[in-house]
Formats: C-alpha cells, sequence, structure tokens
C-alpha cells in the first residue's frame, strides 16, 4: 500500500514541477502569460476551449482523466515564448469520432502552429 501511495505522489510531483518550470520560463520572459486549467468534464474548462484562447507564453494544463477530443492547435507561441500543452500520466487524449472507416485517418494531436510544445508525464 505504501508503494502505491509513493508512486502517485511522485506522478503528482512531477506534474507540479514541470508546471512551476513551465509558469517560471514564462515569467522569466516578461509576458503576461495565462494558466489553463482543463479537464475532461469540462470544468472549470475544456481542451478545445482553451486550445481556442491559449497563445504565446500560455500554459494549458490537463488535469487527469480521459479526453475524448483531439488537441488541434489553434494559435501559435513565439520563438523563446512557447504555447506549452502539459498534462500528467493520468491525462489521456482518446479521441474517436465514431466513424470506424475512419479511424485510422484521424488526428489526435494535430499541432498546425510553430512554437507549440506538448509535454507529457
Amino acid at each position: 500500500m505504501t508503494s502505491s501511495s509513493s508512486c502517485t505522489n511522485k506522478t503528482a510531483g512531477g506534474a507540479a514541477l514541470r508546471l512551476a518550470t513551465a509558469a517560471l520560463a514564462a515569467l522569466a520572459t516578461g509576458t503576461n502569460a495565462a494558466m489553463y486549467e482543463v479537464s475532461p468534464d469540462g470544468s472549470p474548462m475544456t481542451l478545445t476551449a482553451a486550445l481556442e484562447v491559449a497563445g504565446a507564453g500560455d500554459i494549458i494544463s490537463l488535469a487527469d482523466g480521459i479526453y475524448r477530443e483531439p488537441i488541434v492547435t489553434m494559435n501559435a507561441g513565439v520563438e523563446g515564448n512557447p504555447l506549452v500543452i502539459t498534462g500528467g500520466r493520468g491525462a489521456i487524449i482518446n479521441y474517436f469520432s465514431g466513424d470506424r472507416s475512419l479511424m485510422w485517418s484521424q488526428k489526435v494531436v494535430d499541432i498546425r502552429h510553430s512554437y507549440v510544445t506538448l509535454e507529457g508525464g
């Protein structure tokens, strides 16, 4: 029991460290970076909604859970100030529209813009 609890704490600690590092990097560049926290149930925000508004220097943090929507960027970062999308091992992107004939051609992650960083545990 202790071993399992310890593993969970390490995962949570790793995610917190990644977020803190990304936040410090954004602050060091002197930007007005925003942090968008998203969850599969949309509280406080959906992944798609965050992708619509996030831009250079912003961080989108995925809470643990199964996301039934793809990651499709809508805005770019800039050199030295990327848009960061981050999540731990418990944040799973499992997007499938339901049309089996398209299953292998669907993109789960579609980074269409420059200076976007995708991080995960």
